[in-house]
């Protein structure tokens, strides 16, 4: 609901997907094993 990274519930790992993402690399993810 927050959308800048603040309430967590996007969080996976020291990512936020609402501010980083939602698109990754190939790189990005191997790095993001909650993701996977």
């Amino acid at each position: 609901k927050c959308g800048v990274g603040k309430c967590g519930h996007c969080q996976i790992n020291n990512t936020f997907v609402c501010t980083e993402g939602p698109v990754y690399n190939g790189l990005e993810l191997k790095s993001l094993q909650e993701a996977l």
